[in-house]
């Protein structure tokens, strides 16, 4: 495992890639649900919820961190955080995966503080809905490409008063 400063120096290197024009789009998508998730709030594990959290959270708050350098010379900076509709309180998805829900809400908070701290740019969370992936599994309703193709689109539209938003892949809030 790196630490934060091996973090920070790989992505500083990273950042430096687009040169003077800076960084135009940040997708955050790495996530992890582990086996010690637990289905509800009182089988959680404290080492998984750990893990979970540094991963779904952490990551993302110390990859804009160490790439804000980056983003403040483009003309239109976007970051997508990518979260996750077990994070809705309001649709109710029951006690089930739990750390990962509680994760992926406080990514939500993050992306609002992160677009509070940076007004001139664009931060978004971003629910990708149910795809066929290792994690979304092959019962998924929806293919990768045209998540993604959706998702492109969407991030070229958005505008700054999006900021902060929790928003699906197709651009509809998401509560």
């Amino acid at each position: 495992m790196l630490t934060a400063k091996q973090v920070g120096e790989i992505l500083n290197q990273v950042g430096q890639i687009p040169g003077a024009a800076g960084l135009d789009y940040l997708t955050q998508n790495a996530a992890i649900v582990c086996s010690g998730d637990g289905d509800n709030s009182l089988t959680l594990e404290a080492s998984s919820f750990n893990d979970i959290m540094s991963t779904n959270v952490l990551g993302p708050a110390l990859i804009m961190k160490h790439m804000h350098p980056h983003l403040t010379k483009s003309f239109r900076p976007v970051i997508a955080n990518l979260t996750s509709g077990l994070a809705s309180i309001p649709k109710d998805f029951g006690a089930r995966s739990t750390s990962y829900s509680i994760s992926k809400a406080a990514l939500n908070m993050l992306t609002y503080k992160q677009a509070k701290t940076c007004p001139e740019m664009i931060v978004v969370a971003v629910h990708p809905a149910w795809i066929k992936t290792d994690m979304g599994t092959d019962k998924a309703p929806l293919e990768p490409g045209h998540v993604a193709s959706e998702m492109i689109q969407l991030l070229q539209n958005v505008t700054l008063s999006d900021s902060g938003k929790f928003m699906r892949y197709d651009g509809a809030d998401v509560i």
